[in-house]
């Protein structure tokens, strides 16, 4: 459960990574990573910032499944970066 008056927001691709949409390599720019990169550590520093300040757990839960998921996007688009291409 998340903060007194609102419920935690739990969508199934939150609970199933397995299912989350398929990234096509030729969508995967080269700017897309670094993209990425740069939102999971805003994220990481509002994170320090949320527990520094005492926020409430549905917060703090939020952020991590907003943290797991542009990780998990992060993985994608590294693997497609460096995967070679289909002989």
């Amino acid at each position: 459960m998340g903060d007194a008056d609102t419920p935690l927001d739990m969508n199934d691709s939150a609970l199933r990574p397995d299912r989350q949409p398929d990234v096509r390599p030729d969508v995967v720019s080269a700017a897309s990573v670094e993209v990425l990169a740069r939102r999971i550590d805003e994220l990481v520093r509002e994170r320090q910032e949320l527990r520094r300040g005492g926020a409430r757990n549905g917060v703090l839960e939020r952020n991590r499944l907003e943290l797991a998921q542009l990780q998990r996007e992060l993985s994608r688009a590294l693997i497609d970066r460096h995967l070679p291409p289909a002989a």
